[in-house]
Order: structure tokens, then sequence, then C-alpha cells
């Protein structure tokens, strides 16, 4: 038989110990797998559960970054007992295809002191580029592990009016590939549609700017579409919340598996354009990119280190430095000006900006041309040298 959560038998919240004991009991039991995703500041285990064998098409959903948003984890747990138990066809030819991965309990320490931050008092949806908290270090590893087509991060609000659940996608982060910004468009959109079939007034996330570091908003930087589930705490029952994110994963789930092709493409383009942009595309530096007070939009290829960068941010995020330079082209170009931008807010490292150079027109320069060798030749572009360095000069 399936086991029950304390919140189902009891209707308090389930304790740690029996949040282990349950996901014990479905690792051991069903196809479902239990791993350690981490430990918190206080040595807390938070648990990784996997579903499903269709690794290239994988949805990671983590909850409870804040330990005062107890839906979530609530939630969460009974969507991976559910699954997992689950012995309908169309479920079981969805995890043949696909894989869900779980982190159901981000922030054990906050849960016990039932605060939004964790026991550092580090708010670790603000963390996703520094990852100071071992809390953030365990989602990232999830990330780094599991390469997620969709990153789903639920939480809760406290907001007034009817709306039940605010839903989105993490459009916040400049660079992130448009193809994944229109898939998290329509990904909502089926969303607050399924939601408003069943009776639920959701509603897009009502803030204009995603937070700064937050998860939802650097999916893109990992070429994952990010959605946000928010439940809403005013007006509405613990019980009422958790049911209303329990449909919106069911929601989320179903959109992946009609959806999988196009997402492993969109990330596909998201990655291939890491890899070999030329720079034509420019990196937006503003204040929630890299916290500067005017938007400045630069042809950066890539950065010059004049110390050693954290051995932490070259494994969690896979960042590659050849000869002291982090060539903007490779995988992990959404983080660099993160980390290594002299003006960014999250700089670890002193580093200095390499400029890609614009390129040469293929036309006559004004007109101009010049006789030489007994022929005459376009001017299609100047080089002066100052300064030690040749510089191209180009004409709009």
């Amino acid at each position: 038989m399936a086991p029950q959560t304390t919140f189902e038998l009891t209707g308090a919240l389930t304790p740690l110990a029996d949040e282990a004991a349950l996901l014990q009991q479905i690792a051991a039991e069903t196809g479902a797998t239990l791993t350690e995703a981490g430990r918190s500041a206080e040595g807390r285990v938070i648990h990784r559960v996997t579903l499903g064998t269709g690794t290239a098409n994988t949805m990671l959903i983590v909850s409870l970054q804040h330990g005062n948003e107890p839906a979530s984890r609530e939630a969460v747990l009974q969507h991976i007992r559910d699954l997992a138990y689950s012995t309908d066809p169309a479920v079981l030819a969805y995890l043949s295809t696909h894989r869900l991965v779980y982190v159901p309990n981000a922030s054990p320490d906050g849960f016990v002191a039932e605060t939004r931050l964790t026991s550092q008092g580090i708010n670790m949806n603000r963390d996703y580029y520094v990852a100071q908290a071992p809390e953030t270090q365990a989602v990232l590893r999830a990330v780094r592990d599991t390469g997620p087509q969709i990153i789903v991060d639920m939480h809760e609000m406290w907001l007034p009016g009817g709306t039940v659940l605010w839903t989105g996608y993490g459009n916040g982060l400049p660079g992130t590939h448009p193809e994944i910004q229109t898939l998290g468009t329509t990904m909502t959109q089926h969303t607050l549609s399924r939601l408003a079939s069943e009776g639920h007034n959701g509603s897009w996330y009502p803030v204009t700017e995603y937070p700064r570091a937050g998860l939802t908003a650097a999916a893109g930087m990992f070429h994952a579409v990010g959605m946000l589930g928010e439940s809403n705490v005013l007006g509405y029952t613990l019980a009422e919340r958790v049911s209303i994110q329990r449909r919106t994963m069911d929601h989320f789930t179903e959109w992946h598996e009609a959806n999988s092709a196009t997402v492993a493409a969109a990330r596909d383009a998201s990655k291939e354009h890491a890899l070999t942009s030329t720079g034509a595309d420019t990196l937006a530096i503003r204040e929630q990119f890299i916290g500067l007070d005017a938007p400045e939009v630069v042809r950066i290829a890539g950065y010059r280190l004049t110390e050693p960068l954290d051995q932490k941010y070259v494994d969690l995020f896979g960042i590659t430095i050849t000869d002291g330079v982090a060539n903007i082209r490779q995988d992990a170009r959404g983080i660099l000006p993160q980390l290594l931008d002299p003006a960014a807010m999250d700089k670890q490292v002193e580093a200095s900006r390499e400029i890609m150079p614009q390129a040469l027109p293929t036309s006559a320069l004004l007109g101009l041309h010049v006789r030489a060798g007994g022929s005459t030749r376009p001017v299609v572009g100047i080089r002066h040298r100052a300064g030690g360095k040749v510089h191209d000069v180009t004409m709009p």
C-alpha cells in the first residue's frame, strides 16, 4: 500500500524524520531512486528523488527554498508518491520517456525554524550566482548532474485578492536564448488555461523583474525553461494550497510530455549559441544582471583573470578557463559576467573584459578608394595604432 504523508494523516506538517522514512519506503517499493543532494549548514540531509528513465527529457522540481512556505513541500511529497506507485498506463508511458528529479526540501534548517532564510541567514533564492549556502550548492549540483530541460521552483506568497496561484517563467536574465523564453511563455499560458478549466483563478507572476540570482530566472543560464509556482497564503487553507500546487505540477508534467521535443530543440539551440556565438549578439549589462545603474551594451569576448577563480564555481557551473582566460564561447556563458565582470555585484575574482573587435566592412568605406600597385581598390576599413595596440575603425 502506498504510504501517506503526516499531513494527509493528521493535518500537521510532515516532520523531517517522517519525510525521510516516506522517501525511503517509496524508493524501496517502487522504481524511484533516493540519493543525498547535499547537507544543510546544520548538517541535515537534503534529499534528491528521481523517477523515470527518459534521461534526455528531464524536469527538475525544487520546493521549500523558503522554510516558511510549507505547501510546496507537502505537495511535492504527494506528487512523488502518486507517480511512483501509479499503475496508470499514461503515467507509466510518461516515465518511460521522461525523468522527474525532485528536491522536495531544499532548506531543511529553514523548515525547522519556520523561516525564509537558511540557518546562515541566507536567502538561497538570491544565491544562485555566488552559491554561498550549502543548500544552494545542493540544488546547483542537481542541475549540473541531471541537465534539466525545465526547472520548476515552487513557493508561496502573501497577496490580497482571489488569486490562488501565480506562475510564470524566468525571463529576467539577459542572454537567455529567445527560444527558451518563448517556451516559458507557452508553458505558463498552458498552465493558467488548465487551472481556469478547473475553476481556479491563476495569474501571471505579478513582479516584472524576477529576483536577481533567483532559481527561476537563472534557469536560462543552464539552457533550461524556468517555471515558478506560488500559492497564495492569504484566504486559503494549507490543504487548499497543497492541492493547487499538486494540480499545478500535474499541468507542468503534461505540458512537458507534449512539448519535450520542442524543448529539447530549444535547449540544443541555446547550448549551440553559447558555444559558437561570434558576439554579434551583445550582452546587456544592467542592474539586475551585474549591478550597473544604467544599461550598458558591450561585446564581451571573454575575461582575463588576474587571480584564480574558486574551484567551487568551476565545478558547479562547468566553467572553462584556458591560460587565464574564460572565453565567452562556452556552455557556462551565462554565468561568466555574474562572477567575472569587473562591474558585477557578485564579482568573485579580479578580471578584465576582453572585447570583441568590430568586423571591418565589406563594401567601400564612404566611397574612398586608394591606388596601389597600378590598380585602384576600395577602402573597406581603416586600422590605426594607439597605445601600443592596433585598433579597427569602422563607420556606421
